[in-house]
């Protein structure tokens, strides 16, 4: 019992570890497809992320309120990135 109890901690360990260096699973907390997601990954200059972000948030949400904003900051990445 005291071997499984010492192979148990080990596990616990590890998956801490793991956890730790992956940064549990992103560093975007707003939904995929969300105006949010894109703004955020625009604060944080990750422009291609940006876009990509704002392109399925224009494909969802055409008609929304955003979505001319959207395809503008989309444009302006797309200047700031040089294409």
């Amino acid at each position: 019992m005291h071997q499984f109890m010492k192979f148990f901690w080990a596990v616990i360990l590890v998956s801490l570890l793991a956890f730790g260096i992956s940064g549990c699973g992103g560093t975007n907390p707003h939904p995929p497809g969300s105006y949010e997601r894109a703004m955020l990954f625009v604060e944080e200059e990750n422009f291609a992320e940006a876009v990509t972000a704002l392109e399925t948030y224009i494909r969802h949400n055409p008609t929304d309120s955003l979505a001319a904003e959207a395809q503008y900051t989309k444009a302006m990445l797309y200047l700031d990135m040089g294409e």
